[in-house]
């Protein structure tokens, strides 16, 4: 499962990438949805974060119930928020 340390590290790194990944994004117009696309970032770098630490062992048990649904939920978040985002400037279009 590792030590403290790693998951400090895991949770570092997966911040770092989720709010890089956001911000990046703001840039594009019209505005993501913030309610879901925020968690989306932050899920999918947190699941970024463990497979950096402790590589293909992330997806494997214990680790694996915790990183396989945050990538999922993550991902499930992201596409709505873009549907939603491609939906609205079907409408103002």
């Amino acid at each position: 499962m590792g030590t403290i340390s790693n998951w400090i590290d895991a949770i570092i790194v997966g911040l770092v990438a989720g709010l890089y990944g956001w911000f990046r994004d703001m840039g594009v117009k019209p505005y993501p949805s913030l309610r879901r696309s925020l968690p989306a970032f932050l899920l999918i770098g947190f699941f970024a974060g463990l497979f950096a630490i402790f590589g293909w062992h992330a997806l494997q048990s214990p680790i694996g119930f915790i990183a396989v649904p945050a990538a999922l939920i993550g991902l499930f978040l992201g596409w709505s928020a873009r549907r939603k985002l491609s939906t609205k400037s079907e409408i103002t279009e």
